[in-house]
């Protein structure tokens, strides 16, 4: 076995090919699987200010009320392309603590980001739980739209069967929150489709 060189490492990697490659490949993935109340996409027109409900599975709380994070990923993206686009966006990082429901009256829109990894996640299982009791449906039975959005997982709706809606990504990185800014509101339209059979829904 011998090591590639630096020269043909320069040849696989494009950095300004590939950049392109990705954002057309995220775009060209976003799924919507089900949107019951017709609520996507978003009018921008409509919609000025979102509340973004974001659970990581590797964030946590200690037992003395410390914050812990094992993962780098946030959705600065996402918030970024929203205010890009003139509209507001606040994230709440501890939904357990109801904080959504407390402020979603200052809201045109909801959205639930889920950031949970698949059955290969060393906490593939909690965050599901997690999900279940952080998911507020005095929310989600308001007049407001309520967007929920698996970064990763598509299992989300597994766990979550009554939800109203749900948006793949496939992944947490920029070109798939970016892409997912551009679906949200209706620049481009929802084109990928599920790689896998659901299974069928718990509860």
């Amino acid at each position: 076995y011998a090591p590639p060189t630096e020269d043909a490492a320069a040849g696989v990697y494009e950095p300004g090919l590939h950049a392109a490659e990705s954002v057309e490949a995220a775009e060209r993935s976003i799924t919507l699987t089900h949107d019951l109340c017709g609520d996507l996409p978003l009018s921008p027109a409509r919609c000025k200010k979102v509340l973004i409900n974001y659970l990581n599975e590797e964030v946590f709380w200690d037992g003395t009320g410390r914050r812990g994070v094992s993962d780098t990923s946030d959705p600065k993206t996402l918030t970024e392309e929203l205010r890009r686009r003139g509209i507001a966006a606040d994230v709440v990082e501890d939904p357990g603590e109801g904080d959504t429901g407390k402020r979603m009256g200052g809201y045109d829109a909801i959205l639930y980001l889920f950031d949970t990894g698949g059955a290969a996640s060393r906490c593939s299982i909690m965050p599901c739980r997690q999900a279940l009791r952080d998911v507020d449906w005095k929310v989600i039975n308001s007049e407001k739209p309520v967007i929920f959005v698996a970064l990763r997982s598509p299992y989300l709706r597994y766990y979550l069967p009554g939800i109203p809606n749900l948006v793949c990504t496939y992944s947490n990185l920029a070109p798939a929150q970016r892409a997912l800014a551009r679906c949200l509101l209706g620049e481009i339209p929802f084109t990928g489709r599920l790689p896998v059979t659901l299974p069928k829904a718990i509860g």
